[in-house]
């Protein structure tokens, strides 16, 4: 591929292609999808955090397993999206360092691992509380051995963020004694329906099982930095800089501009990481969340526990025609602390840059 400014400017190009794009089903789905998000560029100092972010509480002494599967849990429940299609992009050699340091794992292996990744994040066009992400990894400076610098992954990440919601998507056979939520977080021990692996109409899954587990293998513990990320965003200490595009290119006789994004930047220093997790998890712990629409009692207009009810309706409220007692409709709202909470249709940044100081 002829490379652009960024990961998604590569991939925007790329569609205009006429020969379809290995790994996906059509060019100009893709074209339109790139250009619908929401696009985000973690810096290196952030791509960097990110791993402290999604693995530092999960390594602390004395943290049962138990604990680990709540934290994960509450980064679950928050991990929703600023509007309906989002992209985030950050140097994954850069996080994978990072990451094997903090786990003391063996030595980083520089070409083992892409230079880039970026995460495509679709919410579900009827379900509020439903997602996918399709990941794609990118690296010029290494030849991998098989002719491409792009790689599209090859099946989807799915998830609910409430216990209601059933994946809506068909997900792809798992085999072996591994859950399909233990794989995607990296978690052993964390098994959950509300997680998976599915199959998406921007890709395609080729009927290769055995590669697809060692990919899977592989990418390990992308599902929880994905969670970690949109769980936290709005309480991190972060700068979002607009980056308007300058250049462009030729495509199907016609000059196209690159694509917009923000660029995301951590701006406290690294003897701040801890505390900074720390306060973060905490408030996604209290974050508020949706209600869905129920009957409440009313208690002005209270039900007789000795009556046999007989009720009335209309669009508010239900009424026992003997005893006069109520029940009151809720609609669907957000309980709890919302100013702490997540946006869903924009990411809201909270910490000035000067915090820093």
């Amino acid at each position: 591929m002829k490379h652009g400014p960024t990961l998604i400017d590569t991939l925007y190009r790329a569609s205009f292609r006429n020969e379809r794009n290995a790994g996906w089903t059509n060019n100009a789905l893709w074209r339109d999808t790139l250009r619908r998000a929401k696009r985000f560029v973690l810096d290196d100092t952030m791509s960097s955090f990110l791993a402290d972010l999604s693995t530092q509480a999960f390594v602390r002494d004395k943290l049962s397993q138990t604990a680990q599967h709540k934290v994960v849990e509450n980064l679950r429940v928050g991990a929703r999206l600023p509007s309906e299609v989002t992209w985030i992009e950050y140097n994954l050699r850069t996080c994978m360092k990072r990451n094997n340091e903090l786990l003391r794992a063996d030595p980083f292996v520089y070409p083992d691992v892409p230079e880039r990744e970026g995460w495509l994040l679709m919410r579900h066009p009827h379900l509020e509380t439903a997602f996918q992400a399709i990941i794609v990894s990118h690296d010029t400076a290494v030849d991998h051995g098989d002719g491409f610098d792009t790689w599209t992954f090859p099946v989807a990440l799915a998830w609910t963020v409430d216990m209601d919601t059933v994946l809506p998507w068909r997900q792809i056979p798992f085999k072996g004694s591994i859950t399909p939520s233990e794989q995607s977080t990296g978690l052993t021990g964390y098994k959950s329906d509300r997680t998976g692996y599915t199959l998406h109409p921007l890709i395609v899954t080729p009927n290769q099982p055995e590669a697809i587990s060692d990919l899977l293998r592989e990418w390990a513990g992308t599902q929880r930095r994905m969670w970690a990320l949109l769980a936290t965003i709005n309480d991190l200490p972060v700068q979002l800089t607009e980056v308007r595009a300058a250049k462009g290119f030729v495509a199907k006789g016609a000059y196209r501009k690159f694509l917009d994004h923000r660029t995301i930047t951590l701006t406290v220093p690294t003897k701040l990481y801890r505390k900074t997790i720390r306060d973060a998890l905490a408030l996604a712990h209290r974050r508020g969340g949706p209600v869905r629409s129920h009957y409440r009692r009313d208690w002005r207009n209270p039900l007789s526990p000795l009556c046999d009810h007989e009720f009335t309706a209309d669009e508010k409220r239900m009424i026992c025609k003997i005893c006069r007692g109520r029940k009151l409709w809720i609609n669907e709202h957000v309980r709890g602390d919302t100013s702490k909470g997540f946006n869903v249709t924009d990411f809201v940044v909270t910490h000035p840059p000067d915090t820093t100081t």
